[in-house]
């Protein structure tokens, strides 16, 4: 375990990290970099070395004794961050490890938004039941995707309705629209500053207004967009009429799948269905780039839906020492309100707003 993340930690980590199978996104060095600096030394660091090579590592978040995954601060999929080439004892050497200190400490984890499927899984579950600790498993979420075999076929799939088609026409006739892309930081300052305006705006007559609103927010948003960069996987698209951009998406590249990460467009243009729209040319700009899989990322939006024919599974795991009865406690309610449709759909509406 290492608290104090040093430069010579983040040069072998920014080696691990390369050589991961993933290379995720919301992993990536500099961006992690920047939230540890951001969480005011509440940050630790979990590592295996074999062969006094850093081959595994996970960045935590503390609060209370409580850990979670750094990236939560923003992020889709959270993932601990393995060598390509690790062996399975190896990576359940980890996890007894971990849990190990876990059980010592009597402290607890908070894991969300882990890919079900993830290759590791199965060895996380045997660590933490050897080590008698408790947890709970809960199915928390999906990434909605587009899977197609090539970049064409996923270009036709969104492509294949008339009402996108149209949209595109007509944004196209009456109001020449540019399609605009970004993979440097070109413009980026201002860009993000639209982004936050229009955020601000299409939300504004909301239940639940763009937290955008918050200066610290938008500085927040400016640099971890900065980061992504630096790792040369960011990717910014946007619609543009003369000088007034109306749609925007933050995508992020991993492999030959882009992540559709954050959007928003200006609520005056919605009769053009802008954030739709711009999906197209972005399919279109995906088949020129060879990618065969949109990721539209975390959430559960009503145009995730309209497009994709695939998702992947996200879990929320925690996990404790059996003294720590006030978390076991929150967290067998927070499952049976989770598998309760109904009482699920109440928090959701009437509930978690508020709390936010």
């Amino acid at each position: 375990m290492q608290e104090h993340l040093s430069d010579d930690f983040w040069n072998q980590y920014d080696e691990l990290w390369q050589n991961s199978q993933n290379r995720s996104s919301f992993q990536a060095p500099e961006l992690l970099k920047y939230f540890s600096e951001f969480n005011r030394n509440k940050s630790v660091a979990f590592q295996l070395f074999v062969n006094q090579k850093l081959t595994g590592a996970v960045i935590f978040s503390i609060t209370v004794k409580t850990y979670s995954f750094l990236s939560d601060l923003k992020s889709d999929v959270n993932e601990f961050v393995f060598h390509q080439n690790i062996c399975n004892s190896d990576i359940q050497f980890f996890f007894n490890n971990l849990f190990e200190k876990v059980k010592q400490s009597r402290s607890s984890l908070i894991l969300n938004k882990i890919p079900e499927s993830c290759h590791y899984m199965q060895a996380l579950e045997v660590s933490v039941r050897n080590k008698n600790l408790f947890w709970r498993k809960i199915k928390y979420m999906v990434c909605k995707r587009v899977v197609a075999n090539t970049p064409n076929d996923l270009f036709n799939i969104i492509n294949d309705s008339s009402q996108t088609r149209s949209s595109v026409n007509k944004i196209k006739k009456e109001k020449n629209a540019i399609f605009e892309v970004f993979t440097n930081d070109a413009d980026l300052e201002s860009w993000v500053s639209e982004f936050c305006k229009a955020h601000i705006h299409r939300w504004s007559d909301s239940s639940t207004p763009s937290v955008l609103s918050d200066k610290n927010k938008q500085h927040f948003l400016l640099q971890s967009l900065k980061a992504w960069n630096k790792e040369n996987i960011l990717v910014r698209f946007s619609l543009r009429l003369e000088l007034k951009r109306i749609s925007f998406v933050i995508a992020l590249v991993e492999n030959k799948t882009l992540i559709h990460h954050s959007t928003t467009f200006d609520p005056d243009y919605r009769k053009f269905s802008p954030g739709r729209s711009i999906i197209h040319f972005i399919a279109k700009w995906m088949a020129e780039q060879n990618f065969n899989i949109l990721d539209f990322g975390y959430g559960d939006e009503g145009y995730k839906s309209f497009f994709s024919n695939n998702q992947q599974e996200l879990d929320r795991v925690f996990i404790s020492n059996r003294t720590n009865l006030l978390f076991m406690f929150k967290a067998i309610i927070i499952k049976h309100v989770r598998n309760q449709n109904w009482l699920y759909k109440i928090y959701k509406e009437k509930i978690k707003i508020h709390l936010n």
